[in-house]
């Protein structure tokens, strides 16, 4: 006669490390390839460099940086987004001159 037949000590699967360390690394990948994808696609212009590195030409002048922009009064929407208040006194983007 054999053996009689024994139940395992441990479970052969699913090996739980495994499939931690796969997602930790596939989440860690798809982030980093979805930011580098964004940052890709992002055609800011920033300062001279950028400037140069678009149309190959010298820099007649630079605006500069005034500090910080104030911000308008919001509103919260019902599904928690924040949108301008328009009745809070709106101002014009630009000055007319004058």
């Amino acid at each position: 006669m054999m053996d009689e037949p024994n139940l395992p000590e441990a479970p052969s699967s699913p090996k739980r490390s495994v499939f931690v360390t796969g997602g930790l690394a596939a989440g860690l990948g798809l982030g980093l390839l979805i930011v580098g994808l964004l940052e890709y696609l992002d055609t800011a212009v920033r300062n001279e460099r950028d400037i140069w590195a678009f149309t190959k030409l010298p820099t007649l002048g630079v605006i500069a940086f005034a500090g910080e922009q104030t911000a308008e009064p919001t509103k919260r929407s019902w599904f928690g987004r924040r949108t301008p208040d328009l009745a809070a006194g709106t101002k014009p983007l630009m000055n007319a001159g004058g």
